[in-house]
């Protein structure tokens, strides 16, 4: 696959559309979420998962369940989040639902990747 097929919204929109279901919906909420928090970051297709990167470099990605035959999606952070809290902190984290208190913390977890610790 081309580095201009894995780049951009459609490709992200058109990958999530072939999800079967939970992992759509999880997907769809979620890219609505980064969009409307994160606009700047740019949706692309990393390893086939949905990811938003920050001047070519993937900051955050959705694996879905299905994918690898998992009970959960898992949202994570690449080493380009400015998570980092001590010697040890969280970066990717199991997603089964998008309600307002996930919805919250993956808000709050996106200013801080890009705002820095």
């Amino acid at each position: 696959m081309g580095k201009a097929r894995n780049q951009g919204e459609e490709a992200v929109l058109a990958e999530l559309a072939a999800w079967p279901e939970p992992d759509r919906t999880l997907g769809e909420r979620l890219h609505t979420l980064v969009r409307a928090q994160a606009p700047g970051l740019s949706p692309r297709l990393w390893y086939g998962m949905p990811a938003y990167a920050q001047g070519g470099k993937v900051l955050l990605f959705l694996q879905p369940a299905h994918r690898f035959r998992t009970r959960y999606a898992t949202l994570g952070f690449t080493d380009q989040a400015r998570l980092d809290q001590g010697n040890l902190w969280p970066v990717a984290f199991a997603l089964k639902g998008l309600g307002p208190e996930e919805e919250a913390l993956i808000a709050s977890l996106l200013r801080r990747a890009l705002e820095g610790p």
